[in-house]
């Protein structure tokens, strides 16, 4: 397996850092957290999503405790898992499973009525709003690589602030990306899900247009002409 050798380095608060050294399929794991890169204008050649050292290390601390709830290796390791087979996509489903069932039931229906049966939570209920709202788009979708994305950049953020390991970290952002890479046929079709993903997430706390702009903007700039994506083949071997 040829290796592509970066010969960065970085010097920071006295001591000598040098970049990872990454095979192509790990870079190409690594390009699914895109539009994540791009928001926090993040390395796309290492593992580590920034330089490492202490102020880095301290902001990465930071965003998992206030964004995530996590303090510690062992709750990064039980949101991986909950992410993986609990996560947004299964928010989804129930929602699409909900309206399919009152549909089926009754035809014609109410937003409150739905409400009121399933003693929806005010997320919840934000979410149902946004579904009925953009049902042509949501009524058969998939946003389970939403999750696995956010994984993948979970892993790098546990690598930096030292949770884990480098091998630990490049295992499980490989692993997530054989599950997804199956999923489908281009990075357009990937990034559009997890698009619409990060969308869904935000309709959670009342933010869904704001994302959507922001997200469109980033997206399109991923599969653009000059796009970090666009020079990346999709089908490579991850074996």
């Amino acid at each position: 397996m040829n290796k592509i050798i970066f010969g960065l380095v970085f010097i920071s608060l006295g001591n000598l850092i040098t970049a990872a050294e990454l095979t192509k399929e790990q870079l190409w794991a690594i390009a699914l957290t895109g539009i994540m890169t791009e928001r926090n204008k993040s390395n796309y050649d290492t593992l580590n999503s920034s330089p490492m050292d202490e102020r880095n290390k301290n902001i990465w601390l930071e965003t998992l405790r206030r964004d995530w709830g996590i303090n510690n290796r062992d709750e990064l390791l039980e949101t991986l898992d909950k992410m993986e087979h609990d996560g947004h996509a299964s928010s989804l489903k129930f929602i699409q499973k909900i309206i399919m069932e009152t549909i089926e039931e009754k035809g014609n229906f109410s937003i409150i009525t739905i409400y009121n049966k399933y003693q929806l939570n005010s997320r919840q209920y934000n979410y149902l709003k946004f579904t009925i709202l953009n049902w042509n788009i949501f009524n058969n979708r998939d946003i389970l690589v939403w999750d696995l994305g956010r994984n993948i950049a979970l892993c790098r953020w546990g690598y930096d602030v030292g949770f884990l390991t480098e091998e630990e970290a490049l295992e499980k952002i490989m692993y997530y990306a054989k599950l997804i890479q199956p999923l489908y046929n281009s990075w357009e079709e990937y990034g559009y899900d997890y698009y619409m993903g990060r969308v869904f997430w935000a309709s959670g706390f009342g933010e869904d247009v704001a994302y959507l702009l922001e997200t469109y903007q980033i997206y399109q700039k991923l599969i653009g002409e000059n796009g970090y994506w666009r020079n990346l083949e999709w089908n490579i071997d991850l074996k």
